[in-house]
């Protein structure tokens, strides 16, 4: 993936190249409700799955070299494949999604649970198939949604929204920034929320 923007936020949030991630168990098959998110402890990017809040999946250590003990949480440096999303927490900056996810050395891949229905396109104005940036905005606790084809000061370009919904396309590769991108369809409902289309997957 080529971003085609390199501008970005004030408060934009960058993700740790200069450290490994630790050696993390295989994530459980299956699918999982998922919280996915941003460590500002580590700089990686991260998902927690709260039923598996037992299994310990990776041993870190934090700046001070006292061990940290990391259960149902696996880290990140890249993203690939689709989930439902079912909403966001504005204060964490969390997105919520159910997914099937497989870790492969540092990319995360997830897959649409097998018995998820399309996700309904709402009343709203649709932005057609295009590269969607989908970023934490902390300080307002909402959420951006900006079109990397656009120029950076286009009017249309950039849209502040109050969470995410629906069905993501998702990728994230060879980018130093902590956002992910959304490679389809979006409607800027009518309830101030993003609802995340995937095109190949027709009408509900």
């Amino acid at each position: 993936m080529v971003v085609t923007q390199q501008r970005t936020y004030e408060d934009q949030q960058y993700l740790n190249q200069t450290e490994n991630l630790p050696q993390q168990v295989e994530v459980p098959s299956g699918s999982h409700r998922l919280r996915f998110s941003w460590s500002r402890t580590n700089g990686f990017m991260r998902i927690v799955i709260p039923e598996l809040k037992d299994l310990l999946v990776s041993v870190t250590q934090d700046s001070g070299g006292n061990k940290i003990e990391n259960y149902g949480t696996w880290f990140f440096k890249e993203y690939a494949g689709k989930a439902v999303v079912t909403g966001t927490d504005n204060r964490s900056g969390v997105i919520r999604m159910e997914a099937k996810a497989q870790m492969n050395g540092d990319i995360l891949h997830l897959w649409r649970p097998d018995d998820a229905p399309v996700h309904p396109i709402p009343a709203g104005r649709h932005l057609p198939k295009s590269m969607y940036r989908l970023c934490y905005r902390r300080a307002h606790y909402d959420w951006r949604v900006r079109d990397e084809n656009m120029p950076w000061d286009h009017p249309d370009a950039l849209h502040f929204v109050s969470g995410y919904v629906g069905d993501l396309v998702g990728s994230w590769f060879n980018d130093p920034l902590a956002h992910i991108f959304h490679t389809s369809e979006i409607v800027l409902g009518e309830d101030g929320k993003a609802h995340l289309i995937d095109a190949s997957l027709g009408s509900a």
